[in-house]
């Protein structure tokens, strides 16, 4: 029975490409599920990567199943793209036609042909920016990386904001599946029918054969048993450029050259032309592979040396410290991958760091952060200030209005112990006229009282 190990592409924390409402770990967990649901179906064991693992944790969660590619097992990670094109990628470990690029082919291919959408090609995890993804370089199970559509393509973005017709791309993703396990089925039943004709044929061949007569070895003879002769003729029958080279002369020119070497002494004979034995010809359906044929698995041009996951880790964990400590922030997607492939060595990225443009306007910002919170510093001594005189004078006036309050109080109480003297009031012991605001109203006298005023005066 099958196995299959089925991940989705980044976490809540790390949600991938984003664009407006659509976020990439989700659709991942959609098409995931989807994919798992349509392989259980078809009675495949299947796995799924829990979600909120980070890469290291996937890649681990996955080698310690006991899965592996020597049982046909595989594990497969979606993603959605970006970049504004359109259509399904698909990446696969090393380079050439391994099993991880029949299983990643197998899958675009499919999903490509179901969905009608544009195939955007199966690389070689070397031709990728990153120059090595972990997901399939670091799995035992044959793994494959595929990009289901561009989160940024307003087509695209239609079909991802579908559930159904997500759901039919899992389906098609689970048709490649198990139609990478097709050809590795017929690929396995070729091969056995080869072999049974391999075999046949030998056995054939066998019964066939002439008997092999050996021939006795020559007579050892020491130095001074062997005459002597400089006019030994060499020979000089063979030739470089000879694509198949005679046996008989080889026999002969070693004993020869053997002869010579030794400088010993042969009698003068008359030369026997060897009888030539039948030498089997090369089939010439398998040409012999050239020199320069390159191998099929290689490293990306540019002399790229690959490097573990743990010093990748290590130089990843190295480059966040740093762009913290530096920059006070942590390193973009690009930045990262960009100094984990071109590693210059710790010291040398600390001095690339602080000689950075980046570096230069943070200091600015810091010298300028410093001399506005002086500034600030002294607004607020300023406001500490005004605070205490506010304060002060509230005291004051607080204070006065006290004093108001007690002198009324006191008037008060003075004028209900005073006696009432009718119009006159004590001032300094004396009795004086009171001098009221309330003055009596007298109208002005007419002429008759004036002149009756005036007689009374006489009379």
């Amino acid at each position: 029975m099958h196995r299959a190990i089925i991940s989705a592409g980044h976490t809540s924390s790390d949600k991938g490409a984003v664009q407006g409402d659509l976020e990439e770990y989700k659709l991942t967990r959609k098409i995931a599920d989807f994919v798992i649901e349509e392989l259980k179906k078809q009675d495949v064991i299947t796995l799924s990567v829990p979600e909120e693992l980070d890469l290291r944790s996937r890649i681990d969660w996955i080698n310690n199943t006991g899965y592996s590619s020597t049982e046909d097992d595989i594990a497969i990670e979606i993603h959605v793209n970006d970049g504004g094109l359109s259509g399904i990628e698909g990446w696969y470990r090393d380079r050439g036609q391994n099993d991880s690029f029949k299983l990643t082919k197998s899958v675009v291919d499919q999903i490509c042909t179901d969905g009608n959408y544009k195939y955007q090609g199966v690389k070689s995890e070397y031709d990728h920016e990153l120059k090595q993804l972990a997901f399939v370089h670091f799995l035992k199970p044959t793994s494959a990386l595929v990009e289901v559509l561009y989160i940024d393509n307003p087509d695209d973005a239609k079909v991802l904001q579908d559930d159904e017709k997500l759901k039919e791309i899992g389906i098609s993703i689970a048709k490649g599946i198990q139609n990478y396990w097709k050809s590795l089925k017929a690929i396995s039943a070729e091969t056995s029918n080869e072999e049974s004709k391999v075999e046949k044929t030998t056995e054939e061949a066998k019964q066939t054969e002439p008997e092999i007569v050996q021939t006795p070895e020559p007579m050892q003879m020491s130095e001074d048993q062997l005459p002597f002769n400089d006019s030994m003729p060499m020979n000089d029958q063979f030739d470089e450029d000879d694509d198949i080279l005679d046996i008989g002369s080889m026999a002969a020119g070693v004993a020869v050259g053997s002869a010579i070497n030794n400088k010993v002494q042969q009698p003068t004979q008359t030369p026997v032309t060897p009888t030539t034995p039948t030498i089997p010809s090369i089939p010439t359906t398998q040409a012999p592979q050239q020199f320069n044929q390159m191998p099929a698995v290689q490293p990306p041009i540019g002399g790229y040396t690959q490097i573990t996951f743990e010093e990748r880790e290590r130089r990843r964990k190295f480059i966040e410290d740093l762009y913290l400590k530096a920059l006070g922030r942590m390193p973009s997607f690009q930045d990262s991958t960009y100094f984990i492939n071109n590693w210059e060595g710790e010291v040398n990225l600390t001095l690339r760091m602080l000689d950075s443009q980046d570096h230069a306007d943070i200091m600015q910002k810091a010298i300028d952060h410093d001399a506005m919170l002086d500034q600030i510093k002294e607004k607020d001594d300023m406001i500490s200030r005004l605070k205490i005189e506010i304060r002060d004078k509230d005291g004051i006036i607080e204070n006065l209005n006290g004093l108001v309050i007690e002198k009324n109080s006191h008037i008060e109480k003075l004028k209900a112990e005073a006696p009432d003297n009718g119009d006159k009031k004590m001032i300094d012991g004396k009795e004086v006229e009171k001098n009221t605001n309330e003055q009596k109203f007298t109208p002005p006298k007419t002429l008759a009282e004036k002149i009756k005023d005036f007689l009374s005066d006489f009379f």
